[in-house]
């Protein structure tokens, strides 16, 4: 039988945005092991990216100001 566990809280992250409007940072379980695949989504942007296989990711292009982050990791 396939387990799907959906994290919308990832126990340990990291998050940088720098003067270029880029969000990047790195995103790991609460023994600090990459979560790889998991999806880093902001919804009032409508931006996202997938988290590489160390957990590192990337989001481009983004409007300055405040914004909600989502991070989803499923595991089956």
């Amino acid at each position: 039988m396939k387990k799907i566990i959906f994290l919308i809280l990832v126990v340990s992250f990291c998050i940088g945005i720098n003067a270029q409007n880029i969000l990047k940072g790195k995103v790991s379980d609460a023994n600090h092991k990459p979560l790889y695949g998991a999806i880093i989504y902001v919804p009032d942007f409508n931006k996202n990216t997938v988290a590489d296989k160390n957990g590192n990711y990337i989001i481009y292009d983004l409007p300055k100001g405040n914004a909600k982050i989502v991070f989803t990791y499923t595991i089956f």
